[in-house]
């Protein structure tokens, strides 16, 4: 009879796990923002909270893949979530601008670093060309394998359009 109290709850403890399925959480568009800032490595930048509230507010307003408004509109529309004085809203505008360049600077930065180590890298491979100019990035890793100072130009546009046409292609 204890064998078959053992094989009964085994089975019962069979039955209760084949049941149990697993639970497919659907991602959110920040989820999957937060995962391209991540493979990018600028997940944690200041800049990249900014990044993601302008692609959430792109994805609010269906822009569809139509062009992006102008840039200041759209620093102006995140500025507004925190600050109410023309004045303030104006200064907020300028610093998330600033904030969003050094980090789409510190990603071309971590791309080359991946191009210098492994030009095959698979993130090296999707992100650079897609999401920068690549001769900015060839010129980047030049700057960085000879230790010069690292300048380039950052397209912030480009950037942010590429981001959103990526997040908005995973949207079904």
């Amino acid at each position: 009879t204890r064998l078959k109290n053992s094989i009964l709850a085994i089975r019962q403890s069979l039955n209760t796990f084949e049941n149990v399925k697993p639970t497919q959480t659907k991602k959110t568009p920040r989820d999957h923002i937060q995962s391209i800032l991540n493979d990018m490595g600028i997940v944690g930048e200041i800049g990249s909270e900014d990044i993601t509230k302008i692609v959430e507010q792109l994805l609010i307003e269906n822009v569809g893949l139509a062009p992006l408004p102008p840039l200041k509109e759209l620093y102006e529309k995140i500025a507004v979530l925190t600050k109410t004085t023309p004045d303030d809203i104006l200064k907020e505008s300028k610093a998330i601008e600033q904030r969003i360049r050094r980090t789409i600077f510190a990603a071309m930065i971590n791309l080359a670093n991946l191009g210098i180590v492994d030009y095959t890298n698979s993130e090296f491979e999707y992100y650079a060309p897609r999401y920068f100019d690549l001769t900015d990035i060839r010129q980047l890793m030049n700057q960085i394998e000879l230790q010069q100072e690292r300048k380039s130009k950052v397209n912030i546009k480009k950037f942010i359009q590429v981001l959103y046409s990526d997040i908005f292609s995973r949207l079904d």
